[in-house]
């Protein structure tokens, strides 16, 4: 008996893509029967693992390919130069993983040339569509899902084209990269949709405005734990809370520090808060004035909702901070991947001595950066129900397949 159904498959990197591909397909796992499929690419399987959503990895589709032995040859040399015990990705995956990226980049532009590509841009040479082909041949998806468009997911993406495969893409991010490929593009807020139709000349019947999952996960808070941390920071005694969203590996770290520790001890009526990122230790031994706390274990929403203003230089906690409807000074000392103040949430600050006028700004409600910030912050809102929205998307596109029972 022939019997139809229908089957989505993600193929996702580490981190936050990860994340997105979490919620939806917990979303669509409680909304309908759709069979769901993960390939987990590098580390992305470390996420999964913590929610017990069951995946594959690219190594074990190995045996699919005829050049098998030439992805087992390639992969060893360059995994041999690459692995790392601490990286979260088993030997044999990465193997696997360059091999079959080497392999079709070799395929295209031959072993010399594909060595030099190799040699002067690492992974990000590599677009396996050949070879991504034959795996989405073999799982014969109604629909693929995608998060980025770089190296394994955008050649996903490029298969699925030529293979006939509706394409969704979430982008976890309200600028991103071309998918290079035809697909609905899933977006956070109205920001994203103009960026994407603007920049890069996606029509705008392929975008749609869904909010983005993990983003809106990560700003809710209990009112109880909101309260409680409160109280234990004693943000009551002050007027104004004013927090310093810190990164790793930033020169510029003490000496922001130092700086805040001045305006902190002339302004005794704010309490300054400065949130460690989880990755650093907190090792000075200097006395800083009372009402300037470190603080690593708070949880940062909760320390986000109580600030008045918020200070980083592009962490994405800032990008949370503008969703929950905080001013953001965008502290830019040093070079920056992403700068808020271009997505018009942010103040740009580029000298530290006017950092002090600029939180004033920030602090003054009716201050005229302070309602450009509020203005800037409406077109960036993240729309509510992103999971229910991303998943009614995907349902839509999904094309239906043929199993036969046996």
């Amino acid at each position: 008996m022939e019997e139809e159904k229908r089957k989505i498959l993600y193929i996702s990197y580490g981190g936050g893509h990860a994340n997105l591909v979490r919620h939806t397909y917990n979303e669509l796992s409680q909304i309908c029967c759709y069979e769901q499929k993960v390939i987990a690419l590098t580390v992305a399987g470390k996420v999964f693992d913590g929610c017990g959503i069951p995946y594959s990895l690219i190594e074990d589709y190995i045996d699919l390919f005829p050049y098998k032995q030439d992805i087992l040859t390639y992969g060893n040399e360059l995994a041999a130069l690459a692995f790392r015990a601490d990286a979260g990705i088993l030997y044999s995956d990465l193997v696997a993983y360059l091999g079959i990226g080497f392999c079709d980049l070799q395929e295209e532009l031959g072993e010399s040339e594909a060595r030099e590509a190799y040699a002067e841009k690492g992974r990000k040479a590599f677009c396996p569509v050949r070879s991504m082909e034959l795996i989405i041949q073999q799982e014969q998806p109604s629909v693929l899902v995608i998060t980025c468009g770089v190296r394994m997911e955008k050649a996903a993406g490029i298969a699925a084209n030529r293979l006939g495969v509706p394409v969704v893409r979430i982008a976890d991010l309200p600028v991103f990269e071309d998918s290079g490929c035809n697909c609905i593009t899933c977006v956070m807020n109205d920001y994203g949709r103009d960026f994407a139709n603007r920049k890069l000349k996606v029509p705008l019947s392929n975008i749609v405005v869904t909010g983005q999952p993990v983003f809106e996960d990560n700003v809710k808070v209990s009112k109880n734990e909101l309260e409680q941390c409160r109280e234990l920071i004693k943000a009551d005694r002050y007027e104004k809370v004013i927090l310093y969203l810190e990164q790793p590996g930033l020169q510029e770290t003490g000496q922001v520090e130092d700086y805040l520790s001045r305006v902190a001890e002339k302004w005794n009526k704010y309490l300054f808060l400065i949130k460690l990122h989880p990755n650093q230790t907190q090792q000075r031994e200097e006395k800083f004035p009372d009402n300037m706390l470190f603080l690593k274990d708070y949880p940062l929403k909760n320390l986000l909702y109580i600030c008045d203003v918020a200070i980083t230089r592009d962490s994405t906690a800032g990008m949370e901070a503008a969703l929950v409807g905080k001013p953001l000074i965008s502290l830019m000392l040093s070079a920056a991947d992403i700068d808020y103040s271009e997505y018009g949430i942010s103040i740009k600050v580029e000298k530290l001595e006017e950092l002090e006028k600029a939180i004033l700004a920030c602090i003054e409600s009716d201050s005229k950066e302070c309602r450009q910030l509020a203005k800037g912050r409406e077109t960036f809102h993240n729309k509510e129900f992103a999971a229910a929205n991303i998943a009614e998307v995907i349902k839509r596109v999904s094309v239906p397949f043929k199993y036969i029972n046996l």
